[in-house]
């Protein structure tokens, strides 16, 4: 017999957030339900979902006398938060998706986004990012990767019968030798 717990299904859309790297994650959840204050903003209205992976690729050992591996040991891995990202008619967002740059005011009508550097010796900005869904008790469920940068090239596409979005693919970093890249928090 199967036992189908459908209090542990996660259904519907999740709800991305971005902090400053070294935010304490812990906080989100210290008071017993998710508390989102600070540092934290929303990323804003997303189209397809947030795709949240976790990619490993291993080295895998073989000796003479065995036909099998006898051992695998992990060579790489790979975080990654993925999205389309809807309001790409806010320069904010651009900033977002840029790794950084300044929007600022030109004038009354005007508002502007420039980058902030051609260098490549300068670093870009890292931030942190979480997704916060829901399961069907009503309990979240929360990813947060320590250190991303955006990595997908921006595009804009103006479709006659669509929108206008920015595709996010943040893939984490190393953060140090203390914390991990990433954390999964799960309410009781």
């Amino acid at each position: 017999m199967v036992l189908v717990d459908t209090a542990n299904m996660m259904v519907g859309p999740g709800k991305m957030r971005w902090a400053p790297v070294g935010t304490d994650d812990a906080l989100i959840v210290a008071s017993g339900t998710p508390t989102w204050g600070g540092t934290w903003t929303e990323v804003g209205s997303t189209d397809g979902g947030v795709q949240f992976s976790i990619a490993k690729d291993y080295a895998n050992h073989d000796v003479d006398q065995v036909a099998d591996w006898v051992a695998s040991t992990i060579t790489s891995r790979h975080t990654m938060m993925q999205t389309n990202l809807v309001e790409s008619g806010n320069l904010a967002k651009l900033s977002l998706v840029n790794n950084g740059g300044v929007s600022a005011s030109v004038n009354a009508s005007w508002d502007k986004y420039e980058p902030t550097t051609d260098l490549i010796a300068t670093q870009e900005t890292y931030i942190m990012v979480s997704v916060e869904g829901k399961t069907l008790a009503g309990k979240s469920w929360i990813a947060v990767a320590r250190r991303v940068l955006n990595v997908d090239s921006v595009q804009f596409d103006f479709k006659k019968d669509g929108k206008t979005m920015y595709s996010l693919s943040f893939a984490g970093h190393y953060v140090d030798d203390t914390h991990p890249p990433f954390v999964m928090y799960k309410q009781k």
